[in-house]
């Protein structure tokens, strides 16, 4: 089953439960920079550049070792700023039948996920957060 494992940005780590059993043959992994997540709340710039700047360190991290990735940049003129309209985007565009996500730690990403379960567009899995 073609799936897709979406890493948040509090995520940036390769021993998440959303990565534990990937297949390198069928998995992909999607990281997205959202104008959303820079502006919901007011942050200091230092911040977001820090944010930006650690997510782009590790999805170089996980192209070094090999792992399928699709990255979406703020920048990029597809990009629809927001974490819901990326991934829905990105499912449609490349056909995954399945998602999976580690436990968001803010409660409106994890409505997000729900909310992309409800819809039936994609199965949803959404795993513990076992780092704690």
């Amino acid at each position: 089953m073609k799936t897709l494992r979406v890493i948040l940005v509090d995520q940036l780590s390769e021993n998440i439960s959303s990565l534990n059993d990937l297949n390198s043959k069928q998995d992909t992994i999607l990281m997205c920079e959202v104008q959303e997540e820079c502006t919901y709340v007011k942050h200091h710039q230092k911040k977001l550049v820090f944010m930006l700047a650690t997510m782009r360190h590790f999805a170089k991290t996980l192209i070094a070792k090999g792992y399928k990735l699709i990255y979406v940049q703020l920048d990029d003129p597809l990009n629809t700023g927001s974490l819901l309209g990326e991934v829905k985007r990105i499912v449609q565009l490349h056909g995954f039948e399945k998602l999976v996500v580690t436990w968001p730690g803010e409660y409106r990403i994890l409505q997000y996920f729900k909310q992309l379960r409800q819809t039936k567009i994609i199965s949803v899995e959404i795993r513990e957060d076992d780092r704690f």
